[in-house]
């Protein structure tokens, strides 16, 4: 008897850091020799309608995950055996799996709501927790210096109701607080927020992140409050997530009175409880990537520096995740 199918395959989706069901299907699909199955079918799995008959995909499933357990076992264990499972195996940490979990227990919105080919994987469970948020200061006293601020998403309370967020930064030392809502467009999300005097807006643009979203990159664009007539401004992002056991640590204390950033962003990732060594390579690609390259006026983010530093940094925002050498990944400079 299968259980719990269509949770764990979303479990799965997570785990493997996909963004999409279409991506956990091509990497099924690719894992498995002579495996075969139809994109429509999956679909139905994941919203729980049907399971898969076929042997090899039990099979295909357990040697994806590489987890000490048999394929017949991952069919018909619980939800809650299954996440036992992902946790042992280091592919997600205690705090993530509970977390899913707990979206599932609670009567929120139905994950599996939407047309076929929309299949959700949990993107708002996978971005709730606090960033840490590195960019250019829009004033003009400080331009050219990085900043530091905090960033808090949280799900709302009410049955349906949008994603929140929580943003401080400073300006001269004096704390501003931003609160608004994260909407998903495509393959983007937007952070709409206004300081809670009604004094300014700002508004983030960011490419849609990995799952769990432990590192988003794009732009940040408000106005300056120091000159009578406010300027539009923007500057490039890099959005960090604070692992779980580095909440309370010395970063988050600070973020408030941190304005411009005093030391370098490795070191203050390393002070947030990042698992990452003190590396100029590092801190040279963050920065490049921070600065970026204008042509005519148009600031392109490539896509290809949010994924290398997603490697770099990543999994390192997860408590339980294996320890890398940072310097083998972090030579190469951001084209």
């Amino acid at each position: 008897m299968v259980r719990d199918f269509d949770k764990k395959l979303k479990l799965t989706g997570i785990a493997l850091r996909c963004r999409t069901a279409k991506e956990l299907y091509q990497k099924l699909r690719a894992h498995g020799t002579g495996l075969s199955f139809e994109l429509q079918s999956f679909y139905k799995w994941m919203q729980g309608k049907s399971t898969p008959r076929a042997s090899q995909v039990y099979v295909s499933w357990a040697q994806l995950l590489e987890l000490d357990a048999s394929p017949a076992f991952l069919g018909s264990c619980s939800i809650e055996q299954f996440a036992d499972l992902i946790v042992t195996g280091h592919r997600l940490d205690r705090a993530s799996v509970d977390s899913f979990l707990q979206q599932w227990a609670e009567p929120r919105a139905n994950p599996n709501a939407g047309e076929e080919g929309t299949v959700s994987l949990g993107w708002q469970e996978a971005m709730k927790g606090t960033y840490l948020c590195y960019s250019h200061a829009l004033t003009f006293q400080d331009r050219h210096q990085v900043i530091r601020g905090v960033l808090q998403l949280d799900l709302g309370a009410q049955l349906h109701s949008a994603m929140r967020a929580h943003y401080i930064e400073s300006i001269h030392r004096v704390p501003l607080r931003y609160f608004g809502a994260v909407t998903r467009r495509s393959r983007l999300i937007g952070i709409d927020v206004s300081e809670r005097d009604q004094r300014s807006d700002l508004y983030f643009n960011l490419y849609s992140p990995d799952t769990p979203a432990n590192f988003m990159f794009g732009h940040k664009a408000g106005a300056s409050l120091e000159e009578d007539m406010p300027h539009p401004s923007i500057s490039r992002v890099l959005i960090i997530r604070l692992p779980a056991a580095g909440a309370k640590g010395t970063a988050v204390k600070a973020a408030p009175l941190s304005n411009p950033l005093e030391g370098s962003i490795v070191e203050d990732l390393i002070l947030a409880g990042l698992d990452i060594a003190p590396s100029q390579a590092l801190e040279r690609t963050l920065m490049d990537t921070l600065s970026g390259a204008r042509m005519n006026s148009v600031d392109r983010l490539s896509i290809q520096d949010s994924k290398r530093l997603n490697e770099i940094l990543g999994g390192r925002c997860t408590k339980g995740r294996p320890r890398n050498n940072v310097a083998t990944v972090t030579e190469r400079k951001v084209e």
